[in-house]
């Protein structure tokens, strides 16, 4: 199934998974770790709102998600917003990171740990 703009044949909207694995398996939301799916040129085609972040807010038919900025490790707040061209590089790194810790190059807690805390730190250090 390619990217479905709308509601997804088969997933009627509120449906749930147990996992992000899950969830990706699936093919409604592709990406295993990042909350938006989707390009500039096409917008996004799934955001997953999973309470990860504290200004998330979620009243069915509007979403106010705030992940994928800029996060503050030492606060643990986020401190920029998220930007259509930050979610192509989040969507690089973390195909990156997916790539290194099937080889064994760094630890799934290492990969992890780049989106707990900084991403855009992550992006510099392992995509350039």
């Amino acid at each position: 199934m390619g990217k479905v703009f709308g509601e997804v044949p088969g997933y009627p909207i509120g449906s749930t998974w147990q996992s992000r694995e899950e969830l990706s398996d699936s093919k409604v939301h592709a990406p295993p770790m990042g909350g938006i799916s989707g390009t500039a040129a096409k917008g996004a085609d799934s955001i997953v709102v999973n309470g990860g972040y504290e200004d998330d807010l979620d009243h069915e038919s509007v979403i106010i998600y705030t992940g994928a900025g800029e996060n503050d490790p030492s606060k643990k707040v986020q401190i920029a917003d998220q930007t259509l061209e930050n979610a192509g590089k989040k969507d690089r790194l973390e195909n990156k990171l997916h790539s290194m810790v099937c080889r064994g190059a760094i630890t799934l807690a290492t990969a992890q740990s780049v989106f707990k805390t900084n991403w855009i730190s992550g992006y510099s250090k392992y995509v350039g």
